[in-house]
């Protein structure tokens, strides 16, 4: 705020006012680092990063809610670390899959979006499947629609 005052009150050039922005921008990514840890592959991918938040915030949820069967009491046993990495690649894997399905004035093209959704709901499926993990259909839902959410902002 400080900085802003100055510069309008022209007692900082547009050089120096640029550099102290550049250099707040970098002390919050160093905060916010410190604050959400995510794993190594996703730390640089905005996009994947804003899903593994709706990813894992919601699969935690629907564990954490839900009784833990069987298996998915072994994997998450087994895999207690391995979740959140599991998680950051279902997030790479939805970048690619969302990405792939980009074209102009995607976002008024409901073929577009319903194709989108499906690419979700499949890798969701496929994760559930592979992790031994069960996801009720309203967490599915929701998961879906945020990360189309994302996806408008994001492509």
């Amino acid at each position: 705020k400080r900085t802003l005052e100055k510069y309008k009150d022209k007692r900082i050039s547009e050089k120096e006012y640029f550099q102290t922005m550049l250099n707040l921008k970098d002390e919050n990514e160093d905060l916010k680092d410190l604050i959400v840890k995510y794993p190594k592959n996703i730390k640089n991918n905005g996009t994947a990063r804003a899903f593994y938040g709706i990813l894992k915030e919601n699969i935690e949820k629907n564990l954490s809610e839900n009784l833990v069967k069987e298996g998915e009491a072994d994997y998450l046993n087994n895999n207690e670390n391995n979740l959140e990495e599991d998680i950051a690649d279902l997030s790479l894997d939805l970048c690619e899959k969302i990405k792939s399905q980009v074209k102009v004035d995607w976002h008024k093209n409901i073929d577009v979006k319903n194709n989108m959704a499906q690419e979700i709901d499949d890798a969701l499926y496929d994760f559930h499947l592979d992790k031994n993990i069960t996801l009720d259909m309203m967490t599915l839902d929701i998961m879906i629609n945020k990360i189309l959410e994302i996806a408008k902002e994001r492509f």
